[in-house]
């Protein structure tokens, strides 16, 4: 079983360590990790040389975090993808064996989830948020209900499903709701809190105007 695990970026150097070091030291060895970076302008191009020998990277003027993403599922030799924001992470060092085990247990299954907590940008833990099974209905009634700071998704649902929409903002909300209702019982929750996003005041999110 091998994980893909794709990091988008652009101007990353405040957090990326951070979100790398969090994979690299997972206590599970079958996994890749993808960065694609947009044309980074600070240091962030400096910090992915350093880690040269332990990743796969790309560094190019693209079209936003969704094109990037994209990229990086075409990249992927695992079975199994995810995305992490380049500054998010995980937050256990079994985070990826927790996985596994659940992949294991529930073959069926195409979607995992497991619990996330909300840091602040020096990772002082905000607050938790849980998660149930995922479904359809319940992502369409309450929003976005999803987080990918701890989630994998079987790479063929790319090949039935296609990629990403760039749709710039809440993709990952179009893509969770598109793998749902394609296939309503393939989602499975893992009661364990694995991953952490990050708040901070220049992350996308924070910053999308009315127009987005």
């Amino acid at each position: 079983m091998k994980f893909s695990v794709i990091i988008p970026v652009f101007n990353g150097e405040l957090y990326i360590k951070k979100c790398l070091d969090s994979i690299l030291n997972q206590n599970f060895n079958d996994y890749e990790v993808i960065v694609i970076d947009g044309g980074s302008k600070d240091e962030t191009i400096k910090i992915l040389r350093s880690y040269e020998n332990k990743i796969k990277w790309i560094s190019e003027k693209d079209d936003g975090q969704a094109e990037a993403i994209n990229k990086g599922i075409l990249f992927a030799k695992g079975e199994w993808i995810a995305w992490q924001n380049s500054d998010d992470y995980y937050c256990d060092e079994n985070a990826f064996l927790y996985f596994m085990q659940a992949i294991e247990k529930k073959p069926q299954k195409k979607l995992f989830i497991a619990n996330i907590n909300l840091v602040d940008n020096s990772n002082k833990i905000l607050r938790d948020v849980k998660y149930l099974k995922p479904s359809f209905t319940s992502l369409l009634y309450e929003g976005m209900t999803l987080t990918n700071q701890a989630c994998f998704w079987k790479k063929e649902l790319n090949d039935k499903l296609g990629l990403l929409k760039n749709t710039k903002l809440n993709f990952e909300y179009e893509w969770f709701l598109r793998i749902l209702s394609n296939y309503p019982d393939s989602g499975y929750n893992i009661n364990k809190t694995l991953g952490c996003f990050r708040l901070h005041s220049k992350q996308k999110s924070q910053n999308q105007n009315f127009k987005q």
